[in-house]
C-alpha cells in the first residue's frame, strides 16, 4: 500500500459535527441519525486532503472501490467533500429511502390507530361536547400543554 493511504495516526477518530448528513455505520439507527441524534465520527484513516487526493486519485479510486467506506477530503483542514463508491452509495440510498418508507408506514398505522380510538370513544360516550363558551377553556388548556411540552424539550 501506498504511504499517502497508509493510516496516519494509531486508532484515533475525530469527530466531524458538519458532516452528520453522512451515515458511516450501517448499524446505527437511521431514525435517530435523521434526527441528528448519534453524532458521525470518521476515523483518521478515512479523512484526507483534496490535494493528496488529486495527486494520487488512482490509488484512491481503487481503496474506494474495495471498501465501502466514505472518504472525507479535507480543504484548508476543514471538511469539504465526501467520497465514496458507486455501490456503497446506492445502498446508503436504498436504506435510506427504506426507512422513509417504513416511517411512513408507522405514521399511518398510528393514525388508523388514533382514529379507531376516538371512534371508539364517541361509540362508549367517552367524550365531551364543547360549546363556544367551553371551548376557549379547551384552547387555552392545549396552549399550556404546548407550552410545557416546549419548556421540558
Amino acid at each position: 500500500m501506498c504511504d499517502h493511504l497508509a493510516s496516519p495516526a494509531k486508532n484515533r477518530t475525530i469527530k466531524i459535527d458538519d458532516l452528520r448528513q453522512f451515515p458511516i455505520d450501517s448499524n446505527k439507527n437511521p431514525i435517530k441519525f435523521l434526527k441528528g441524534a448519534t453524532p458521525v465520527t470518521f476515523s483518521l484513516e478515512n479523512i484526507r486532503s483534496l490535494t493528496d487526493f488529486r495527486r494520487h486519485t488512482k490509488d484512491y479510486v481503487g481503496k474506494l472501490r474495495e471498501s465501502n467506506a466514505p472518504l472525507v477530503l479535507t480543504v484548508n483542514g476543514e471538511a469539504a467533500l465526501v467520497v465514496q463508491n458507486a455501490k456503497a452509495f446506492q445502498d446508503g440510498q436504498d436504506r435510506l429511502q427504506q426507512v422513509e418508507v417504513e416511517l411512513q408506514t408507522l405514521k399511518l398505522e398510528a393514525l388508523k390507530q388514533n382514529i379507531q380510538l376516538g371512534i371508539n370513544q364517541l361509540e362508549s360516550g367517552e367524550h365531551t361536547t364543547y360549546t363556544e363558551e367551553t371551548s376557549a377553556t379547551l384552547i387555552e388548556k392545549i396552549k399550556e400543554k404546548g407550552r410545557s411540552q416546549k419548556v421540558n424539550a
